[in-house]
């Protein structure tokens, strides 16, 4: 993972309000209800950093079958296609969206260290 401390998010922010867009990636256990309980700090934190935050892991109805799941990644994947850094919590490394992301290019930190460094200018 790389440091907040060598993250520069390039160019113009992609979000409409023009903040930095992030995409916080939660663990996948538990219900709807507990994933958004143990969210909902981190998320407040980061919006109050200066930071739009993405996080589709709470909004997503339990998937029934293997069709519901691929349109679950199938959209997830166009969001985090949307973000300019990818925050995690402990428990997300081995995740698919982390992988992703460093494939595409877009940074990959821990939602702390976003939290802990100053945004960057």
């Amino acid at each position: 993972m790389r440091s907040r401390r060598n993250l520069r998010v390039a160019g113009t922010p992609k979000s409409p309000f023009g903040l930095p867009r992030v995409y916080l990636v939660l663990p996948t256990v538990g219900t709807t209800s507990r994933r958004l309980a143990a969210a909902i700090g981190t998320f407040n934190a980061l919006w109050e950093a200066g930071y739009e935050v993405i996080c589709p892991s709470v909004t997503h109805p339990p998937t029934e079958d293997a069709d519901d799941l691929l349109t679950v990644v199938d959209e997830d994947m166009s969001c985090l296609a949307g973000a300019d850094i990818l925050a995690i919590t402990d428990g997300c490394e081995g995740l698919w969206e982390p992988v992703y992301a460093q494939a595409v290019g877009i940074p990959v930190v821990y939602a702390v260290e976003l939290l802990n460094q100053p945004m960057s200018a």
